[in-house]
């Protein structure tokens, strides 16, 4: 895994309920949450993950251009899938557990055993906190629009 598990007391003050703080390998603390629901016409498992970059208190890191880096991921998922995912003989909890990881590994920009097609390549490069954050990188005010064009 390119991510660590940081003690939480210096962030604990500006994490929402659920949330808590990875640092990944290139040094950005990132504050990740999910949220599981349950699709309305199938009573299939959703999930719901965010992350976002975070200071070293836990307050929104910000960009040159003054917004926070953040992404978020969703996904309704299926008992076929749930069972891949958990494992042969797996309860509803490991099943839910083993979904869970899915989400958060989404949203860090880790490999994940969701949407292996080569359709959903783009969706979960989007939805990493990796390609934001490398994205970010070129927000600000442009300095030599003169020279551009």
């Amino acid at each position: 895994m390119a991510y660590t598990k940081p003690a939480q007391a210096a962030f604990a003050a500006n994490l929402a309920a659920g949330e808590f703080v990875v640092t990944l390998d290139t040094g950005q603390s990132v504050a990740v949450h999910v949220c599981l629901e349950v699709e309305p016409n199938t009573g299939n498992p959703v999930v719901k993950a965010a992350a976002r970059v975070v200071n070293a208190d836990g307050t929104d890191y910000h960009d040159a251009s003054g917004n926070p880096i953040k992404t978020g991921f969703g996904h309704t998922s299926s008992s076929q899938e749930m069972a891949t995912l958990g494992g042969t003989g797996s309860t509803q909890a490991q099943q839910v557990a083993a979904l869970t990881k899915q989400a958060y590994l989404a949203v860090l920009g880790e490999p994940t055993q969701l949407w292996g097609d080569p359709i959903h390549t783009g969706p979960m490069q989007d939805a990493s906190i990796r390609v934001n954050i490398a994205s970010h990188a070129n927000a600000g005010t442009v300095t030599n629009a003169g020279g551009i064009l």
